[in-house]
């Protein structure tokens, strides 16, 4: 038997706003149960605590979800929120859970009805009273450690707690124009271990760039200007840190009579030959390591684009993504997601601006150096 679902409903007249009432019902007469409700929050699954197959998980968490979502177009229903998972985002070694999740989300977006709008609600470990395992610690430690203890799990992955759920969930019963993907997650302190993670790894690169690979560079740079004319280093103005413009710096791997647009906008064979090698090895970014010392970008972070990307920069801005520094890889890049699409790179900014961690942005290395960052792809003629 599928698990119990807990709808949500909202009266329609404003006054009554507040009464909100919930019901827990079975997979049978799903649309009379939903007669005259406006919302519905799904939030039942089988989670990853619980056993089972692939075929388990798909059958409780996505053929009864899209079954929910049918039933609630057939009742009427204004809002159908499902609640999921940040882990359905990342495409490295997900479980089960996460698959049928993802699997669900992928539903949902097929049979999605203009007159029912689904609003996805993306949520990682939630902590509170009662929390068990790590999570349980913020809870039951004394009050005067408890924000370093927050601190110290958020840092290394994100985590909501139980109160922040709620209040966002509520806000967005009230308010049904909400975005289509809201994520919840704690904010990461000022000076917390991520913080120092994030300044013991750009150190550990400058040092690098300044000893270890000083010789590779000054080959490469030699080599870019015998190959082509031009100088070695391009210098091209980004957006960065609350939309300020800076001097983006990069090994020079287009001829220079080449317009200054984003690399999707520029034909492939404006690359020189070194150019290819360059950008294939990512040889071509480590410039930016003094960009990452003067303090206008980071190792990890979205990667900075344009003053002349306007539908990039203003999906970014409704996002809140120039609260980030920008970066040299990212999320969006490691899933092979450029420039070319500017509102689904602004939503995967918008995805590791709340799933950032110190674990995260390990994976995110690791997908790099192996090669999974390609970058911004120049068009084929």
């Amino acid at each position: 038997m599928h698990s119990p679902t807990v709808v949500a409903t909202l009266n329609r007249t404003p006054q009554d706003a507040a009464d909100v009432k919930s019901y827990v019902i079975g997979p049978d007469s799903l649309a009379d149960a939903m007669h005259s409700i406006d919302t519905v929050l799904h939030l039942a699954a089988r989670n990853n605590d619980k056993d089972g197959e692939l075929a388990d998980f798909i059958k409780d968490n996505c053929e009864f979800t899209h079954d929910l979502y049918l039933a609630a177009v057939k009742a009427g229903v204004k809002t159908f929120i499902f609640v999921t998972t940040t882990h359905a985002i990342w495409p490295i070694r997900p479980s089960d859970y996460a698959k049928s999740k993802a699997a669900a989300e992928a539903r949902l977006r097929d049979a999605e009805q203009p007159e029912c709008k689904i609003i996805f609600v993306r949520l990682p470990a939630v902590w509170g009273q009662g929390a068990t395992g790590k999570l349980g610690m913020i809870s039951t430690c004394p009050p005067a450690i408890r924000p370093i203890v927050h601190s110290a799990l958020r840092s290394l992955q994100p985590i909501a707690g139980v109160t922040h759920v709620i209040n966002t969930i509520a806000g967005i019963v009230e308010n049904p124009q909400a975005p289509d993907e809201v994520m919840i997650s704690d904010p990461i302190g000022r000076f917390s271990p991520y913080h120092i993670f994030s300044l013991a790894l750009h150190l550990a690169l400058i040092v690098a760039v300044a000893t270890v690979l000083l010789p590779f560079l000054l080959c490469a740079a030699v080599i870019v200007k015998l190959t082509s004319k031009g100088p070695a280093i391009f210098a091209q103005e980004r957006v960065g840190y609350q939309k300020s413009v800076f001097k983006c710096l990069k090994f020079r791997t287009m001829y220079r009579d080449t317009a200054n647009a984003a690399s999707h906008e520029v034909g492939a064979d404006q690359i020189t030959r070194v150019g290819h090698i360059l950008r294939k090895t990512k040889l071509d970014e480590l410039p930016q390591a003094w960009n990452i010392l003067r303090g206008e970008m980071r190792l990890i972070g979205p990667r900075p684009g344009l003053p002349a990307q306007h539908e990039l920069s203003a999906s970014r801005a409704a996002r809140g993504i120039y609260d980030m520094k920008p970066g040299i890889t990212g999320l969006a890049q490691v899933q092979q997601i450029d420039m070319s699409t500017p509102e689904r790179l602004a939503l995967e900014d918008y995805r590791y601006h709340h799933t950032r961690s110190i674990v995260t942005d390990i994976k995110i290395l690791i997908a790099t150096v192996l090669g999974r960052g390609a970058g911004d792809a120049a068009q084929k003629r």
